[in-house]
Formats: structure tokens, C-alpha cells, sequence
């Protein structure tokens, strides 16, 4: 499964996905993916990234957050801008995640 998507204004923008029926945003740079057909287990490796932009300065990153949501069939992540420095979420301007 994979999901390229964006968030701006506080809404959810699939670019590009495959097995991956949503993306909703639970808060500031916090969203949660569902899986169109679940994934075999919550064992699953993943990797993901983001791009933030701002006075052409691009940096981001995205996590997982304690206690957030990998199972079968979702996967939540959180966005960081790292120009800023804090560490806080932020809705980044591109989101990309890949699961193997």
C-alpha cells in the first residue's frame, strides 16, 4: 500500500494512492490511514516522509506518535516541521508513506 496526499487548510487531498481507501486528519498534522483491504498483521514495516514549504525551505518529517493506531487495517502518522525547529505537529504540504 501507498498514499501520497497533502494537507492544506486543515483538509485531506489524496494525490495518489493504492490499497488505501482514506485519510482523515484527527489534528493539526495527525491523520489516520485506512487500508482498503487490511494489511495480513500489525507487523508491517513502513517508511514515510514529508515537505513542508516556506520561503523555499522544505524540511519535514513524519512519525508515529505513543499510542498511535498500527493495526491491519490503519496506520496513523503525524507531520513535523523541522524549519521550525519545535517539534510540533504540522499539517505538512506533502505526506508520502509506502507499507511493505
Amino acid at each position: 500500500a501507498y498514499v501520497v496526499y497533502s494537507l492544506t487548510g486543515g483538509v485531506v487531498t489524496i494525490r495518489k494512492a493504492l490499497n488505501v481507501s482514506s485519510v482523515v486528519r484527527n489534528s493539526v498534522g495527525n491523520c489516520t490511514i485506512t487500508f482498503t483491504t487490511p494489511i495480513t498483521d500489525a507487523n508491517y514495516p513502513f517508511s514515510a516522509k514529508g515537505a513542508w514549504r516556506e520561503n523555499n525551505i522544505y524540511a519535514g518529517d513524519v512519525v508515529t506518535a505513543q499510542n498511535s493506531i498500527k493495526t491491519a487495517n490503519q496506520l496513523q502518522v503525524v507531520g513535523i516541521n523541522r524549519a521550525q525547529g519545535t517539534g510540533d505537529p504540522t499539517d505538512l504540504t506533502e505526506i508520502c508513506v509506502i507499507v511493505f
